[in-house]
């Protein structure tokens, strides 16, 4: 789950639900964006209307707060806290939120105040539109059959079926049946498919971070932090996008660092490694393993003339 921020109209943010299997949506529009007002939405809209969801991943935004955590936890399902401004931890519900964006721009034309008017048409088409995880529809997925569209009626289509016709106990359960089997195959093709996706962005992205995961951070180590909050902020983008510098106090488990400025206070939130990088003051030589290798030889020879000369100053004494 996330919200992204549309400054057009009264109505200035969006959240967004999505299931991580089937990609289905369940969207919202709100003037105000508050962890009470999105955990009346998320508790009426999702858990209400399709249970407990086995867990729940958010950002570590206010808007997702005590509130939320408090409902999702009394709906009986794990909260999961990603990294704030860290797009990639949530990468299917991210990925969504630009082709919503982008579709309500165009339903909007110039009139971009009207957006929410057109939210319930563009969250239809998202789940009735084919994914290329999974191969199929997140309506597909959801109900086990393509969605009857106002075209299939009209034209009478296959997808238009007259169950009003059928009026034996073995014709119904012949046909919810076949229902069940084309559901349960379809789900096993998507999550075949889902996973290979999968498997393939996680090779890509330890590719891409390699360098980073072969020479983590270590305790001490100052860094700076890259700003991605106004990487879509127009008056902002001539900025400076790193700030800092800060100390590193540890690496969680592989993944984000804890951060503290240098008089000790601890930063409150933690940071993905793709968004902190090595700070090198000013003035300071860069020691690499050639310069540390010479030093040390140095410092070898000096501590041999020493000793040759205090040889030699015993000898003359004697």
């Amino acid at each position: 789950m996330d919200a992204v921020h549309i400054k057009s109209g009264r109505w200035k943010y969006m959240v967004v639900a999505r299931d991580d299997f089937s990609g289905w949506p369940e969207t919202v529009g709100l003037v105000k964006l508050t962890a009470k007002a999105v955990s009346e939405w998320f508790t009426s809209e999702w858990i209400c209307r399709y249970g407990s969801p086995k867990e729940v991943t958010v950002d570590g935004g206010p808007e997702f707060g005590k509130e939320l955590q408090d409902a999702v936890k009394k709906a009986g399902s794990r909260i999961r806290v990603t990294t704030p401004y860290y797009p990639e931890s949530q990468g299917m519900v991210e990925r969504g939120h630009k082709q919503l964006k982008d579709a309500l721009v165009k339903m909007c034309g110039e009139n971009g105040g009207k957006w929410k008017k057109y939210l319930p048409l563009v969250t239809l088409a998202d789940r009735i539109s084919t994914k290329r995880t999974t191969g199929f529809s997140p309506y597909e997925l959801q109900f086990g059959q393509l969605p009857v569209l106002p075209i299939d009626i009209e034209t009478k289509t296959f997808l238009a079926v007259e169950w009003h016709k059928i009026s034996t106990t073995e014709e119904l359960l012949e046909a919810r049946a076949k229902q069940l089997e084309g559901k349960e195959e379809m789900r096993r093709k998507a999550a075949e498919k889902l996973k290979k996706s999968r498997e393939d962005a996680m090779k890509y992205w330890d590719r891409r971070m390699a360098h980073q995961l072969r020479s983590p951070l270590n305790p001490g180590d100052l860094v700076l932090v890259y700003n991605k909050a106004i990487e879509t902020n127009w008056g902002l983008l001539f900025k400076n996008k790193w700030n800092g510098p800060y100390r590193v106090i540890k690496q969680i488990n592989n993944g984000p660092y804890e951060l503290e400025e240098l008089d000790g206070t601890e930063l409150a939130r933690r940071f993905a490694a793709s968004q902190v990088k090595r700070f090198y003051p000013r003035g300071k030589l860069i020691n690499t393993k050639e310069d540390t290798e010479e030093e040390q030889s140095e410092e070898d020879e000096s501590i041999n003339e020493e000793e040759v000369f205090e040889e030699t100053t015993e000898s003359d004494e004697e």
